[in-house]
């Protein structure tokens, strides 16, 4: 199986080709905030590297979050587009499992929180048990740093895996350095998505469990920021 897969949730784009299992492509930029600028060069990349037409590629996948609202759109609506003319199908990973898949592929633990940034001192939280990634979107929730605090503490067996320094910085300052010692600092990307999406897959001998296209949209595990007005606003126009 060939999986082109994106990751554009956390500020960088980066894209890569698995085949059977293995990277044969990728591409990542250091330059933030500019996956919609970056995302279609790369994917042309990523396949003239791998000497891969979009004719030979299986399946699409893209992280759907948790994550950048505005970056996850970006690599959902491009693989969904390229997907839906080539009439492969797509396959949206959560950021959460593709970090739990990579952790359970280096370690021997059964269980992992993963920890990933969520803003306004936020941090969106996972539990993954039995070495299985194949989640419920509904898992996900996002808690205070406090909170953290206390998940840490219940759970000492289990590790907690941050994708972001100053994150895992913070925590650990409220914490023992007992408390700490679980606590770990691992980044994914493209790879890790496409890779992720393999796993999935064949969990279910080729069959997902999930229906492709309840995995198909960006997921949203906070409410938007923006404020309803109070006022209504006037929108008939007189031309």
């Amino acid at each position: 199986m060939i999986i082109l897969s994106c990751d554009t949730s956390f500020g960088i784009a980066s894209t890569s080709v698995i085949k059977e299992g293995k990277v044969i492509s990728f591409i990542s930029e250091s330059e933030r905030s500019m996956q919609a600028e970056f995302l279609a060069n790369q994917i042309l990349q990523c396949l003239t590297d791998a000497d891969l037409s979009l004719e030979d590629i299986d399946s699409f996948s893209a992280s759907i979050g948790p994550g950048s609202f505005t970056g996850v759109r970006i690599g959902v609506s491009t693989l969904k587009a390229i997907s839906y003319a080539s009439k492969k199908d797509f396959l949206g990973v959560l950021t959460t499992e593709s970090l739990a898949n990579k952790y359970f592929s280096n370690h021997e633990s059964k269980n992992v929180y993963c920890c990933m940034n969520a803003g306004k001192s936020q941090l969106y939280v996972q539990k993954f048990s039995d070495r299985i990634i194949n989640s419920n979107i509904d898992e996900v929730s996002n808690i205070e740093y406090d909170e953290l605090g206390k998940l840490i503490k219940e759970n000492k067996k289990d590790d907690f895996i941050f994708n972001n320094e100053k994150d895992l910085k913070k925590i650990k300052e409220s914490l023992s350095d007992e408390d700490s010692k679980n606590l770990i600092l691992d980044v994914y990307d493209a790879r890790d998505i496409g890779l992720a999406c393999l796993n999935l897959l064949n969990l279910n001998e080729g069959e997902l469990k999930i229906k492709t296209g309840e995995r198909a949209l960006p997921i949203y595990v906070r409410g938007a920021d923006a404020i309803k007005p109070k006022r209504k606003v006037n929108l008939n126009i007189d031309f």
